[in-house]
């Protein structure tokens, strides 16, 4: 699995221009939240069921979801909401049709350069999304400009305090060394050190405030001594 990962790290390395890299090319193989063997299993259901409640009490509202994945939260919502969703992955975007009515609207498209007018949503959703993008702040400022005024937008971040990855043994193979690897990349697996970045709560309130959110409240994912997630909502 290590080798995988690190060919994997290698294709993204090539080039990073949309249409490229491993996000676009079998990025499923990674990302499967919805494995009960997952080391994260628990904590990916559970910011799910927060943010499907939060929208599940709100009247119908039109409704991005960006970086939407094989449709777990687009199916859902589009129960009771406008929904949208946009990825940079083909193969992604074919689940979630598959998963989902055929109202919902999907969209090919990198969560950096967006295809849609400013302020043309009522709330935004990034999940799983903010790690894989070069620069938090110009990320949530892309995500912000959809936004209309006093829209919500809600996103997590994966912390960069290291202290929740002796809380989960099998995500670095249950090694000592590659624990103590990991933990010294705030986190982050190295052989995906070089695409994916956690942030630590301090940046994430600051490049939120800089880009004009009003943040109302954050909910904490992970072991009780310190989050692996944290959700926030603007």
């Amino acid at each position: 699995l290590v080798e995988v990962y690190e060919r994997a790290a290698e294709t993204w390395s090539d080039s990073t221009r949309f249409g490229s890299g491993i996000y676009t090319r079998g990025y499923r193989r990674f990302f499967r939240p919805e494995d009960p063997t997952g080391p994260f299993h628990g904590l990916y259901e559970a910011k799910r069921r927060a943010v499907l409640e939060f929208f599940g009490s709100r009247p119908p509202m039109k409704i991005l979801d960006v970086g939407c994945g094989p449709g777990r939260l687009l199916a859902p919502l589009a129960r009771s909401h406008r929904m949208t969703g946009c990825d940079i992955s083909s193969e992604m975007l074919d689940e979630a049709r598959r998963a989902c009515p055929p109202d919902v609207r999907l969209v090919q498209a990198d969560a950096r350069d967006l295809p849609f007018p400013d302020q043309s949503f009522d709330a935004v959703i990034a999940l799983d999304l903010l790690t894989h993008l070069p620069d938090l702040e110009s990320g949530l400022r892309e995500l912000a400009r959809v936004v209309a005024p006093g829209g919500a937008l809600v996103y997590d971040s994966s912390n960069a305090s290291p202290w929740w990855v002796p809380a989960y043994p099998s995500y670095v193979n249950w090694r000592p060394r590659r624990l103590i690897a990991t933990m010294r990349r705030s986190g982050v697996l190295p052989e995906w050190s070089d695409i994916v970045r956690h942030h630590h709560t301090r940046e994430v309130r600051a490049a939120s405030s800089r880009v004009g959110l009003r943040l109302e409240r954050v909910e904490r994912f992970g072991p009780p001594w310190t989050a692996k997630w944290h959700l926030w909502y603007a």
